[in-house]
């Protein structure tokens, strides 16, 4: 099921099913990505809504490399690693964090600098909204997208692509 699951998650905006106020050709998250501009973002939604494979396209719209955390398990030596190997590069990477609401104070501390220095792109996903549980100073570097659950219009829409 795994290796249908990855066949079917999609690839670029245009792909992606039940999030049109965040995918299509118009929306703002879209634009910014693609005009290389999106801040620090914050995604939430139900399970199964695309937080991750939203991240992932993102990195690939802007060509980022990309690094994939949950907050459960996050250890701050890592990313220090990663944040070493990049300092002074002209490449970024993105920093994706599933379950950010459960980050800890001492990571967002650790996170909050190469955020003011830009000098990573930040994005987290929670199935909560994570604006209560992040340090204010986390919530004024960044934007907040909601996600939706995935509907049966959209849901029919994958079926009828995934059939031709």
């Amino acid at each position: 099921m795994a290796d249908f699951t990855y066949l079917l998650r999609p690839k670029k905006f245009d792909d992606v099913v039940g999030q049109n106020h965040l995918c299509s050709p118009d929306a703002p998250l879209r634009s910014l990505c693609e005009g290389g501009n999106l801040a620090h973002s914050f995604f939430y939604g139900p399970p199964g809504c695309g937080k991750t494979t939203l991240a992932r396209i993102i990195a690939e719209v802007m060509g980022l490399p990309f690094y994939e955390f949950n907050a459960t398990s996050l250890k701050i030596e890592n990313l220090r690693k990663i944040f070493d190997q990049y300092e002074g590069s002209l490449t970024k990477p993105l920093i994706f964090i599933d379950e950010v609401h459960r980050l800890a104070k001492n990571q967002q501390e650790v996170l909050l600098p190469v955020m003011e220095k830009n000098s990573v792109l930040v994005i987290g996903a929670s199935t909560e909204n994570p604006y209560f549980s992040l340090t204010a100073a986390m919530r004024s570097r960044s934007l907040l997208f909601e996600l939706y659950s995935i509907g049966h219009e959209a849901l029919e829409d994958l079926l009828v692509r995934t059939s031709v």
